[in-house]
């Protein structure tokens, strides 16, 4: 990772209490979830994703949106095999 962006995450985890994380839909159904953000303002990136139908092949557009609410994707998208082995590991946990 550069080490302007690691400094960057770095000191904005420190400020909001957060460490960087993931989260996929994984399998051929849609998902929902319930998700509280304070202060507002982050709900738009699920907002502008929808809208313009973004997937996560979609990269550049999706860092692009991330960037509008102040998010920093750090990395590719997890592929289903990742998925799977992160499963496989945690049934065994």
């Amino acid at each position: 990772m550069p080490r302007s962006i690691r400094e960057s995450l770095e000191s904005a985890t420190q400020r909001i209490g957060i460490s960087p994380h993931t989260w996929r839909a994984y399998g051929p159904q849609g998902i929902r979830f319930t998700v509280t953000f304070t202060p507002s303002g982050f709900e738009r990136f699920f907002q502008d994703i929808e809208r313009r139908r973004l997937l996560a092949s979609d990269v550049t557009e999706l860092r692009a949106v991330a960037g509008d609410v102040g998010m920093d994707i750090l990395g590719p998208p997890l592929s289903d095999e990742e998925v799977r082995q992160i499963i496989a590991e945690a049934e065994v946990s």
